[in-house]
């Protein structure tokens, strides 16, 4: 008797540490999440990946794979996103997908489409579009059949989408998707919100690229008034706004508006990154361009000749957006009568293009068509038929490019 109650003692002693120590492993994970959480907010990428390392190996000593596990895996991958380690991200992503995949419960279905978002976030910065896509309509799927279609968590999904579809040039469903996050983020947080400006914004865009300029104007003007009220009137988060709401003006020819838009922009971004910093460059290419449509051909070239500076000097410098930069400002001189000048940038531009083009050459064709117009208006078709051909075989066209018969 007195052997089976020691037995039946340290039955239940065991059995009870067993249990303080899972208890303390579960703290100690709940501690390491919390700790992974803040210090990725910090944007310290660093300690937030040792902290859910170390959260990792304590969910994996709790036993069988379940949700810890895999909430783990998920903020490992995206604290790995965060800093462009994009091979071991996707690897983490992976095995949370397959333990979240075998459940099915409304946390489980929460937990999958925020993976699955995170997912097509890391294809989108890999340069996997198609993936991205199919990834963010079956996040929104999930969620959909969970909530509804008008449910808050839906918003952010219908707001990546639609911005991915903008850059994929599908502008008709980016503003469906845009429309539908913005009326739900109005419902859920308000009209004034940081969500609502930013689908604002992307549905000014959508509606520019369908030509649909009055609602641009209306969108960006509604972005821009939301943000003033949140961040104020000098705040450099204003600058992309106003850059779209002066390409709505601009497209309705009122260059005026136009360029008081872009001139805020452009004091807003000096004051706030420098004179020279390369962020300006949207802005001061277009105040170049309305300055021209103007007809104030010395503004546009010395807006030209500041972008062209700063695009030189900026490291990893793109070489298409250096050729049309240059093309712009040759082109001024050539239209202003400034023929000499415009043969030397011409020049000058076409040696800077080809020194730096890589495997797209493209931009060594632009120059070389610009060029050659140059040559045609000084009835020097000889040179100019050399180098349209130049041109014709870098782009492999057996036909003259369309691009040439806009440029003579």
């Amino acid at each position: 008797m007195g052997n089976r109650i020691q037995w039946v003692t340290a039955f239940w002693v065991l059995g009870g540490w067993a249990t303080l120590q899972a208890q303390s492993l579960e703290a100690r994970w709940s501690d390491l999440q919390e700790q992974g959480v803040r210090l990725r907010q910090q944007a310290k990428y660093d300690e937030a990946r040792v902290a859910f390392e170390e959260a990792l190996t304590t969910a994996q000593s709790l036993g069988p794979a379940g949700d810890r596990l895999a909430q783990t895996l998920n903020d490992l991958g995206a604290v790995c996103y965060d800093g462009a380690h994009y091979a071991e991200a996707e690897t983490y992503y992976r095995r949370a997908l397959e333990i979240w995949e075998r459940g099915k419960s409304p946390a489980n279905d929460r937990n999958l489409a925020g993976l699955l978002s995170n997912m097509a976030a890391l294809s989108v910065a890999t340069g996997h579009a198609q993936e991205a896509e199919a990834l963010y309509r079956r996040a929104l799927r999930i969620v959909e059949e969970a909530s509804g279609a008008d449910s808050p968590a839906a918003a952010p999904l219908l707001h990546h989408l639609g911005a991915l579809l903008l850059e994929q040039k599908q502008y008709a469903e980016a503003e469906t998707c845009e429309r539908h996050a913005l009326a739900t983020w109005t419902r859920s947080l308000g009209d004034s919100s940081a969500e609502a400006a930013s689908a604002l914004q992307n549905l000014a865009v959508a509606n520019l690229a369908e030509r649909n300029y009055a609602a641009a104007e209306e969108a960006a003007k509604s972005a821009l008034a939301n943000r003033e009220k949140a961040l104020g009137a000098d705040d450099p988060k204003l600058i992309p706004i106003l850059n779209i709401l002066a390409a709505a003006y601009a497209h309705e020819e009122r260059t005026a508006a136009a360029k008081l838009c872009l001139r805020r922009a452009l004091a807003l971004g000096e004051k706030s990154f420098g004179a020279d910093n390369p962020q300006l460059l949207p802005t001061m290419e277009s105040l170049a361009h309305v300055a021209r449509a103007e007809g104030h051909l010395s503004d546009s070239e010395a807006m030209w000749m500041r972008s062209i500076a700063i695009r030189e000097h900026a490291p990893g410098a793109q070489g298409g957006a250096l050729a049309a930069a240059y093309n712009a400002l040759c082109d001024a001189y050539r239209d202003e009568g400034r023929l000499a000048t415009a043969e030397q940038c011409y020049q000058h531009g076409l040696s800077i293009v080809e020194a730096r083009a890589g495997a797209d050459r493209s931009p060594v064709a632009a120059a070389l068509m610009h060029y050659a117009s140059l040559l045609r208006k000084l009835k020097r078709k000889s040179e100019a038929r050399n180098m349209e051909d130049r041109a014709r075989t870098i782009l492999a066209l057996r036909d003259p490019s369309p691009l040439m018969e806009t440029i003579r």
